[in-house]
């Protein structure tokens, strides 16, 4: 069982996982600043951080891994741009997903996650990743 910290509006994440067996959810804040130190304290496998609470990003990322090394982040966004992204994955972020246009199984991504696995699970994200790579050629 994969273990979970949700910083952000904990209800609607929530949501998006509800029923799958496989995820314990341990703590849910709406604060961004308490997802480091809920993190340090329970060390989830996975932190759900929702860009869309104050203060979250790049550095809420960094003191979440500062706080605990072996938990992964996974992003919550809902219209994330090319440079959110890149500040994101700068910071250590390993996952991104858009709530509105979730996959038909969110518990997918966050276990891939948890295992190590980037996953840009977002229409957004494609564009983005295509425009922060350099062409080859």
């Amino acid at each position: 069982m994969l273990s979970l910290v949700i910083a952000g509006s904990g209800t609607s994440l929530a949501g998006l996982l509800d029923g799958d067996p496989t995820l314990l959810v341990l703590e849910v804040t709406d604060d961004a600043a308490q997802a480091a130190r809920l993190a340090g304290l329970h060390r989830p496998d996975v932190v759900l951080l929702d860009l869309g609470t104050d203060g979250a990003g790049g550095e809420t990322v960094r003191a979440v891994l500062s706080a605990t090394s072996d938990t992964k982040v996974l992003c919550i966004a809902r219209q994330a741009t090319p440079a959110v992204i890149a500040e994101l994955l700068a910071a250590g972020a390993t996952g991104l997903l858009d709530p509105a246009d979730p996959p038909p199984d969110p518990g997918t991504v966050v276990r891939a996650v948890a295992d190590g696995h980037v996953v840009l699970a977002s229409p957004a994200a494609g564009a983005a990743w295509r425009e922060l790579l350099p062409p080859s050629g």
